[in-house]
């Protein structure tokens, strides 16, 4: 009889390879990443500028990543549920 062994999580693979998640190099960037990150800098910027007064305290730059991450989803679920509301 051959044992397998076999991951924790139900219907996970545990290997990359198998995945197809291997990664290509450290170096390797799209260029989609690469071109949006000076829109990620400016908006991350303008989220500090707006929500630190709010706050009363500086915000590190992951909270300020964070910050624009919620709002930008609730921004797109609303834009969503107008949508389906108007039938589009």
């Amino acid at each position: 009889m051959q044992m397998t062994i076999r991951s924790s999580v139900i219907g996970a693979s545990p290997r990359p390879e198998i995945r197809g998640t291997e990664r290509r190099g450290a170096d390797v960037r799209s260029s989609v990443n690469a071109a949006n990150d000076n829109l990620n800098d400016e908006l991350i910027g303008q989220t500090r500028r707006v929500w630190q007064p709010r706050l009363g305290r500086n915000l590190s730059r992951d909270e300020a990543k964070q910050v624009a991450a919620s709002v930008t989803g609730l921004a797109r679920r609303r834009d969503r549920r107008y949508r389906l509301a108007r039938g589009q």
